[in-house]
């Protein structure tokens, strides 16, 4: 169900979403994100070629993304580098890579007290 109202919004406006200052916003745009990576290799990539991936980041660093965020954004990303039948997905894994995301995940993990965030990075 959520694969098929991410599918009607659309990746352009999901993209959009994440960049708005609503907390409510970002957090549905990550889950609607999730629901489309899980679903096929496709949705993907086209996320990754509409340029997804820079605003994921962009609240992964940003102080201001609250940790409900936060934990959400750190699971699209993981659903976007290994998601359908755990299979890697070496575009989007180039793409996470070259937004330098990793040593982002590395400098949380090594600063939050967040045991589920620490986890999730861990995933």
């Amino acid at each position: 169900q959520q694969r098929m109202i991410a599918e009607r919004i659309g990746i352009p406006q999901l993209i959009d979403m994440l960049l708005l200052k609503s907390e409510k916003l970002q957090y549905v745009g990550c889950l609607a994100i999730i629901a489309l990576s899980r679903s096929s290799i496709e949705y993907q990539n086209r996320i990754c070629r509409e340029n997804g991936i820079q605003p994921l980041v962009r609240l992964l660093r940003s102080p201001k993304t609250s940790e409900t965020v936060l934990l959400t954004v750190i699971k699209a990303l993981g659903t976007l580098c290994i998601g359908v039948a755990h299979s890697s997905n070496k575009v989007t894994q180039g793409k996470i890579a070259e937004e330098q995301a990793i040593s982002t995940l590395c400098k949380i993990l090594g600063s939050t007290a967040n045991e589920i965030l620490q986890v999730e990075i861990v995933l």
